[in-house]
C-alpha cells in the first residue's frame, strides 16, 4: 500500500492527519498539537496500533495488526486491519463533524474465521508523543455527581469505569488530556452501549489511551460472522486547555446526535418533596391547585402510587398496578381525571429494570430475571418474552392513565452479567424497547432518573427526553452540578427543580418581630428536608429557570406574596423555554466544587442560530456587589440589548455591541443580603 497522509478537519487546527506508512496507518496529529509533526514514529512499537484485543490465549496490539482498507473523502476516514493470519478484523471509521470540529470514532471487531472466538478485552487506542501530560477527570457519585479535578500523570496507568449498567455511578465517561503548560487539550467523550473503562497509561517514550468496553468480566463468544460493536468515541478540542471551552461545540453537536423531541418541555411539579413516598390524595389535592395557580402544566405522582395490596410505604417494585388498599384505593384513574380537567397533564414514577423478589410478575416468570443487587433482580431483556412484557407493561400504564409525563428511575446496580457480554446485548434491547415505547406513546414525555444522575451520559440520554441532573435539589448544589454536567449534556436536557415549603413568620428579620418578619421559605439541604436551609425564594427560583423546570415541595404552604414572584419566574421560564431547549451553554465562570459557599457562577444560554443570550447569575458572596463577565460568540460589530429582569420589574435596557460586551463584559450587580445571604439573577442579552 502506498505511503501517504491523509487530514481530516477544519482550517483553525481542528484536525486529524492519519499516516500510511509500511502497510500500517493510525492518527498521525490528533488535533495537531498533542503529536508532533513525526507522529507516532518515536513510540515504542508495542504501543502503536488502532486496538489491543485479549482473544483466546492471545493478546494482540501493536504491529500484530496489518492494515487492509484505508479509504478517506472529505469528512470520514474507513480503515481495516486483520490480526491472527486474517481470522479477526477491525474496522474503524473516523467522522468530524465540520460544524464543530468534533470527530466520532466508531470501532467494531468481526470473526472472519471459522471458529467461535472468545474475546476477553477489546478497546480502541490513541497513542500520543512523549511528555508530561494532566488529565481532568469526573468523579460521579450520589449528590455529588460531575465533580471534576486536574490529576498529574504519573508513571502508572489511571483506570476510570462506573458500576454494572450506571454509566455515572463512579466516574463520568469523559475526561480530558493536556501538556502541562500548554493552551490547548483534548476532551474524550465515551457513549457506553455497555459497561465501560479508560485507561490512560504512562509507559517509556509515550502516552497510550485505551478505551471503551470493560473488560472487568468480558468473556464474549463471537461466532463466526458476527460482530463486537465497541462504544462510540467522541474526540473535542479544547481551546485554551479548558474543559468548559469545549461544552459549547458539544452541546450543537449533541442536539443533533439526540434528536428533536418535546422543543418546549412543559413546567412539572412533582410529588416527591412533599412527603416522599406517602399518597395523601386531599393533600396532593391541594398541591394539584396551588400547581395550577402557579402555572405547572404537569402534576406527577412519584414513589408510592403502585403495589396491589400495600398499606405503608413499601416498595413493590415490579408491581406496575396501583394500591387498592391506600393511597388513592384503586381510584387512580379519576384523580388523573382531576388533573386534566384542572389543566395539567398527568404523570406517574416507575422504576421497571428491575423486580423485587416478592413482585407478582417475579413469582409468576422467574425465568424473566436474573441477577441479584439490593434484594431485587434486573430484568432479563435479552429474552424476547421478558422484554414484550416490559414495552407493554410500560405502554399498557401510560394508556391506562393517560399520561403526559412517566419518570423512569433506577436505583440499583445491575449486577453482573452471566452472558460475559458486560450488559452489551442487554442494553441494545432497551434502547430498542424504549424507542418502540416512544413510537407507540409518542405525546409522553419520558424523564430520566438514576438516582439522579447514575446513568447520564449522551448515549443513555436517547432513553429520554430530559433527565435529573442530581438528586439534590439545594440551589447552590444543582448550579455547582450542573456546571459539571454541563461538559457532557446540553443545558436543554437537564431538569431543575426549585423544592419550596413556608415557614411562614416564624424567623424575625434583623431588628424586627416574627410579626412584623416577611414569610420564609425552606429549601432542601440535599436529596431530603432533614437538612434544610432558609433562603430567598428568587435565589432558588433562578437555579431552576435554565433546564426543564420543575417544581417539587409544599407549594401549597406558600402565601400570596411569595406565589406572586413564584408564578412570575415560571411565566419567564415559559417565555425562554424553546431558547433554552435549543441553545448552547458557554460557562462564564469555570466548575466549582459542590460545597463551595463563597464567589460568582455565571451561565450563557445562547441561541446558535441568533446569538441572543439568557444569562444566569448566582453569587455566594465575596465583597463585591458587582462583577463583569465576558460573553461569549457574539456578533462584533452587532449592537445588543442588555436587560436584567426579576419580579419587581426589569431594568433600564443597556445598549453595547458584542466587541463591548465580549471584551470588557456584561456588568452585573447582585448584592448578598446580610449576613451573606446569597443573590442571583436573569438578563437577556438580544440583538437591537
Amino acid at each position: 500500500m502506498q505511503n501517504e497522509t491523509h487530514i481530516l478537519g477544519r482550517t483553525d487546527g481542528a484536525t486529524i492527519a492519519f499516516e500510511t506508512r509500511d502497510g500500517r496507518a493510525w492518527p498521525q496529529r490528533l488535533f495537531r498539537h498533542l503529536c508532533g509533526a513525526d507522529g507516532n514514529e518515536s513510540s515504542e512499537p508495542r504501543a502503536r496500533g488502532p486496538a489491543t484485543i485479549h482473544a483466546d490465549d492471545t493478546i494482540f496490539e501493536g504491529d500484530a495488526f496489518t492494515l487492509l482498507e484505508a479509504a478517506y473523502d472529505d469528512d470520514a476516514a474507513r480503515l481495516a486491519w486483520s490480526a491472527r493470519d486474517g481470522a479477526l478484523r477491525l474496522e474503524s471509521h473516523w467522522k468530524i463533524c465540520h460544524a464543530t470540529g468534533i470527530v466520532s470514532r466508531r470501532d467494531r471487531l468481526v470473526n472472519q474465521g471459522r471458529a467461535d472466538t472468545i474475546i476477553r478485552r477489546c478497546l480502541s487506542r490513541f497513542t500520543f508523543q512523549p511528555a508530561q501530560y494532566e488529565i481532568y477527570v469526573q468523579d460521579s457519585r450520589w449528590c455529588m455527581e460531575s465533580q471534576g479535578r486536574w490529576l498529574p500523570q504519573h508513571a502508572a496507568t489511571l483506570t476510570l469505569g462506573s458500576m454494572p449498567g450506571r454509566f455515572t455511578n463512579g466516574s463520568a465517561p469523559y475526561f480530558c488530556l493536556r501538556e502541562v503548560g500548554a493552551s490547548s487539550g483534548l476532551a474524550f467523550h465515551i457513549l457506553p452501549n455497555a459497561n465501560w473503562t479508560a485507561q490512560i497509561h504512562a509507559v517509556p517514550f509515550t502516552t497510550v489511551l485505551e478505551l471503551g468496553l470493560s473488560a472487568r468480566e468480558l468473556f464474549h463468544k463471537l461466532a463466526p460472522g458476527d460482530a463486537l460493536e465497541l462504544p462510540e468515541i467522541l474526540v473535542q478540542d479544547l481551546p485554551g486547555g479548558r474543559p468548559e471551552a469545549g461544552a459549547p461545540s458539544l452541546h450543537a453537536y449533541a442536539e443533533a446526535f439526540l434528536g428533536a423531541t418535546f422543543p418546549a418541555p412543559p413546567v412539572v411539579y412533582n410529588t416527591w418533596f412533599d412527603l416522599f413516598a406517602i399518597v395523601d390524595p386531599e393533600r396532593l389535592r391541594a398541591q394539584l391547585a396551588a400547581a395550577a395557580d402557579l402555572g405547572c402544566e404537569v402534576f406527577v405522582i412519584d414513589d408510592g402510587w403502585y403495589g396491589r395490596g400495600v398499606t405503608d410505604t413499601t416498595q413493590i417494585i415490579g408491581d406496575w398496578h396501583e394500591r387498592d388498599v391506600s393511597a388513592f384505593h384503586g381510584q387512580l384513574k379519576a384523580f388523573g381525571d382531576e388533573v386534566r380537567a384542572a389543566g395539567l397533564g398527568f404523570g406517574l414514577w416507575v422504576e421497571p429494570e428491575g423486580a423485587v423478589l416478592a413482585a407478582p410478575i417475579r413469582q409468576e416468570h422467574p425465568e424473566w430475571f436474573c441477577g441479584k443487587a439490593a434484594g431485587r433482580q434486573r430484568i432479563d431483556l435479552e429474552n424476547p418474552d421478558a422484554a414484550a412484557w416490559f414495552r407493554d407493561e410500560m405502554c399498557r400504564v401510560i394508556e391506562t392513565y393517560k399520561l403526559a409525563w412517566l419518570k423512569v428511575d433506577l436505583n440499583f446496580d445491575l449486577g453482573r452479567d452471566e452472558r460475559g457480554k458486560e450488559l452489551a446485548g442487554y442494553f441494545e434491547v432497551l434502547r430498542r424497547t424504549w424507542d418502540e415505547i416512544r413510537v407507540r406513546c409518542p405525546d409522553t414525555f419520558i424523564e430520566g432518573c438514576a438516582s439522579g444522575a447514575m446513568r447520564l451520559d449522551l448515549e443513555s440520554l436517547k432513553l429520554c427526553d430530559g433527565h435529573f441532573p442530581s438528586d439534590s435539589i439545594h440551589p447552590t448544589e444543582l448550579v455547582q452540578i450542573a456546571q459539571g454536567t454541563l461538559l457532557r449534556i446540553p443545558p436543554g436536557r437537564l431538569t431543575r427543580w426549585i423544592g419550596v415549603r413556608s415557614i411562614g413568620s416564624t424567623v424575625a428579620e434583623l431588628n424586627k418581630t416574627e410579626e412584623d418578619s416577611a414569610e420564609s421559605i425552606v429549601v432542601p439541604g440535599n436529596a431530603t428536608w432533614e437538612v434544610s436551609e432558609k433562603l430567598p425564594l428568587d435565589y432558588a427560583a433562578c437555579a431552576a429557570v435554565p433546564g426543564i423546570m420543575g417544581l417539587t415541595g409544599d407549594p401549597a404552604s406558600l402565601g400570596e406574596e411569595l406565589r406572586v414572584r413564584l408564578r412570575w419566574y415560571i411565566a419567564f421560564h415559559k417565555s425562554w423555554r424553546a431558547h433554552i431547549r435549543r441553545s448552547v451553554a458557554h460557562l462564564l465562570t469555570p466548575p466549582c466544587p459542590i460545597g463551595t459557599r463563597t464567589g460568582w457562577t455565571a451561565l450563557q444560554l445562547q441561541d446558535p442560530a441568533t446569538t441572543d443570550s439568557l444569562i444566569a447569575v448566582h453569587h455566594l458572596h465575596d465583597g463585591r456587589g458587582a462583577r463583569l463577565f465576558r460573553l461569549r460568540e457574539l456578533d462584533a460589530d452587532q449592537q445588543y440589548t442588555v436587560t436584567r429582569h426579576s419580579p419587581d420589574g426589569d431594568s433600564d435596557p443597556v445598549q453595547a455591541n458584542g466587541r463591548e460586551l465580549m471584551d470588557i463584559g456584561m456588568r452585573a450587580e447582585i448584592s448578598c443580603g446580610f449576613p451573606r445571604t446569597p443573590g442571583a439573577g436573569l438578563y437577556s442579552v438580544r440583538q437591537s
